[in-house]
């Protein structure tokens, strides 16, 4: 299923699928963009996640160089991902 890019498989071993990672990616990147900055606790409540899996996500996106975390907070590196823009 990771070969064929159904489903992603996040640094810390958790696996994701592709469609709900975008969904994910984009909620995120959404929200980084109007405040500029987000918690976990934000992160959290804006994916309707558990803890664990909303570290795993944002740590994933740390490892992409998507977004970087600074303290308690993880800010937007990049506005664009596998060729598409967010």
């Amino acid at each position: 299923l990771v070969k064929s890019g159904l489903i992603i498989k996040l640094r810390d071993g958790a696996y994701l699928s592709s469609e709900e990672f975008e969904k994910s990616l984009k909620t995120v990147n959404r929200f980084l963009k109007k405040n500029g900055k987000i918690t976990v606790r934000e992160a959290k409540e804006l994916l309707s996640w558990g803890r664990r899996a909303t570290i795993s996500l944002l740590e994933h996106l740390d490892y992409l160089k998507i977004t970087q975390r600074e303290g308690n907070y993880r800010t937007l590196l990049r506005k664009q991902v596998s060729g598409q823009s967010f």
